[in-house]
């Protein structure tokens, strides 16, 4: 059995949303691509490649793709609620 002090703490949102930010601040700034990983209904892991920071939102990222001629796809909002990490 794991003693207190070796469980992980869950990370509320504020500290997700302060870890993550310079990373998202990055994609947008430098066009650098992330793989983020999200939880998706019914609690299964997803994780998407290639996605871009065009802009942050209160609600989250505004992700896009970027196309093979580098120009970017329509873009959606991913929540914060949702995500779980994000690396390039």
């Amino acid at each position: 059995m794991e003693s207190p002090e070796q469980k992980p703490k869950k990370e509320n949102l504020r500290q997700k949303i302060e870890r993550l930010s310079p990373l998202f601040e990055k994609s947008i700034e430098e066009g650098v691509e992330l793989t983020i990983t999200r939880e998706i209904e019914g609690g299964k892991i997803e994780s998407i490649t290639g996605l871009v920071v065009l802009e942050i939102n209160e609600d989250g990222p505004e992700l896009a793709f970027l196309d093979e001629k580098g120009n970017l796809t329509s873009s959606a909002t991913m929540l914060w609620e949702e995500i779980i990490d994000a690396k390039e």
